[in-house]
């Protein structure tokens, strides 16, 4: 991600985090799943790309279930050559 990304998620609550400690929960990726962001979003370009991310997550607590929750992500070229999630939607 990039540092500015990284510094407004930090900065930001997450409901699922706060769910799954107030559960005693400890969770693990099942599966991860990535397409093409399809419909509504820009297309694709040689510096950016966006990408539909679908994870299925086990939570073992308290209560145990399993979450799917799904994210489009933008993701930019950077001058190093690395791609780096620029931006998240669905969060």
């Amino acid at each position: 991600m990039t540092a500015s990304l990284v510094e407004n998620l930090t900065a930001s609550s997450d409901p699922a985090w706060d769910r799954l400690v107030s559960r005693g929960g400890v969770s693990t990726v099942r599966t991860v799943k990535v397409e093409p962001a399809g419909a509504g979003l820009p297309v694709d370009t040689p510096l950016r790309v966006w990408r539909k991310t679908t994870t299925t997550v086990d939570i073992e607590g308290y209560t145990n279930y399993t979450e799917t929750p799904t994210l489009q992500v933008e993701l930019m070229l950077t001058d190093t050559d690395e791609w780096r999630i620029t931006r998240i939607l669905g969060l």
